[in-house]
């Protein structure tokens, strides 16, 4: 029974260890930064802002778009088609004029003014200002190439500027109705459901997002409303050393990232999506020294560019932060040594197996807790449940989750099994997401706005020394450079 507990234990290491890397949740680490190095008007582009400011503008108005998708609100603006037949203007719904708003088929769309809908001469807005079916970013911009004014642009959301007061009807929330009507379809009372907040908090977050834009709506429409991608670049030169060997490491690439509010990144204004953020890293300058004894040489054959995952988090208030991960891929290289016999001549040893030298030493330098983390699980593990499955089905199931090209949902297929086999499963998963973090201005050697365009930078250089076990260590010096901001040429 002890060895099948031995044959199971390593599987299942390599399965926690699995769902760390992969990222149980995206979000890792923070960056945080305090302003960057661009001034207004400096940009070219259609959006004069910086990005940090453009970050602020697109977290304010996200902060309206409950209200906007509401029914009281959504229901005027496209979400009912007011009109079942254009030849003859029959209203919608059936209705044949405003005296049957006493059937409690208006219910749903109008609100309630004073002398009732028949005297009040409620309108839905125009098919221009239909918004249903529209994104995020379309909304924004149809809200902005409506008012383009500053000024206006608050007033209207106010009180239309100063012509009827829609959007304090909307948030009384009766549709038309009075209070006390029973709805002749649901046969309920109607009671007020109006839009989260209230009409003066909406018209200051509407002012809060000209705020955000410097008082007046700049750029084209989409300024303020969508976020251009914002690039990544990275390049870093890892060397490892032990008593043996030295081995020597540099990989560079670049990812766009797009960013936009996700709501499955809390505590972030805007993110990137995860799943999408995938950069090619190119090895170069691959060397390994000949191991003692071989007075030949070591030829290395690099393995083809690696797929590292970065994600990238942003919030604006009330100062400018990030969140910056790396996750890199496991990285191959061939290893033939050819060392010199007693005989002079040089002789090729046979070919090792690939050896993966950034990814294991990246780990070392950004994810110290990755393998604890692991080895905290497995010792949590509930054996007697383990003990009694299959080792051949759990390593099928470890070999499908590994071989899932999508990170998220094969940490999703361990969810349900690490809740049922490791007690306090989340919360070791919760102690992971502290890896692979990078941190500003915490860490010494990042810096932000250096440059015209440039939103932040990480200069690394470290050396650790870290354990391998029996007495033997291992000594890796880190040089990496990050860049975060537009795109470059």
């Amino acid at each position: 029974m002890r060895h099948r507990a031995n044959a199971i234990t390593p599987v299942l290491v390599a399965m926690v260890l699995l769902v760390i890397t992969l990222a149980w949740t995206p979000g890792l680490g923070t960056v945080s930064a305090a302003t960057t190095g661009l001034s207004r008007g400096q940009a070219a582009n259609s959006c004069p802002l910086p990005l940090g400011d453009q970050v602020k503008a697109v977290a304010a108005f996200a902060k309206m778009i409950p209200v906007f998708r509401h029914p009281r609100c959504s229901n005027c603006h496209g979400g009912v088609d007011p009109f079942t037949d254009p030849q003859t203007g029959k209203h919608g719904g059936g209705v044949r004029d405003a005296d049957d708003f006493e059937t409690g088929i208006c219910e749903s769309c109008h609100s309630e003014m004073d002398g009732g809908m028949k005297d009040a001469q409620w309108r839905m807005a125009p098919p221009p200002m239909f918004w249903v079916k529209k994104s995020d970013e379309q909304l924004c911009m149809q809200v902005r190439e409506m008012e383009p004014d500053a000024a206006r642009y608050v007033g209207h959301i106010r009180d239309d500027n100063g012509k009827e007061p829609f959007t304090l009807i909307a948030f009384q929330g009766m549709r038309a109705l009075p209070a006390g009507t029973e709805s002749q379809i649901t046969k309920r009372v109607i009671t007020s459901e109006p839009p989260p907040g209230s009409l003066d908090t909406m018209t200051a977050q509407a002012q809060a997002y000209v705020d955000a834009m410097g008082g007046s709506l700049v750029g084209s429409s989409d300024c303020g409303c969508k976020l251009k991608p914002v690039e990544v670049r990275f390049r870093s030169t890892l060397t490892i050393a032990d008593a043996r060997i030295t081995s020597t490491i540099t990989g560079e690439g670049k990812v766009l990232l797009e960013i936009k509010p996700d709501p499955s990144s809390p505590g972030w204004d805007v993110a990137s999506d995860f799943r999408v953020g995938t950069a090619d890293i190119t090895w170069s300058a691959v060397t390994i020294s000949a191991p003692a004894g071989c007075d030949g040489q070591v030829i290395v054959q690099s393995s083809p560019p690696t797929k590292f995952k970065f994600w990238l988090g942003i919030s604006a208030s009330p100062e400018l932060k990030l969140s910056l991960e790396v996750l890199p891929g496991a990285d191959l290289h061939k290893v033939l040594n050819r060392c010199r016999i007693p005989t002079g001549a040089l002789m090729d040893s046979p070919m090792n197996d690939p050896v993966s030298l950034f990814s294991g030493a990246w780990n070392a330098l950004h994810g110290q807790s990755a393998a604890a983390v692991a080895m905290k699980a497995t010792s949590a593990m509930d054996m007697n449940k383990i003990m009694a499955m299959d080792p051949k089905k759990l390593q099928a199931m470890a070999d499908a989750m590994k071989n899932n090209p999508d990170p998220a949902a094969a940490a999703a297929q361990l969810k349900s099994f690490l809740n049922q086999m490791v007690p306090g499963a989340s919360q070791l998963a919760a102690e992971a997401r502290n890896n692979y973090k990078l941190a500003m201005p915490d860490r010494k050697w990042c810096t932000v706005g250096t440059a015209t365009g440039l939103l932040a930078q990480c200069d690394i250089s470290q050396t650790i020394t870290t354990a391998l076990g029996l007495g033997a260590v291992q000594t890796i010096t880190e040089k990496t450079t990050i860049t975060i901001g537009r795109p470059r040429p």
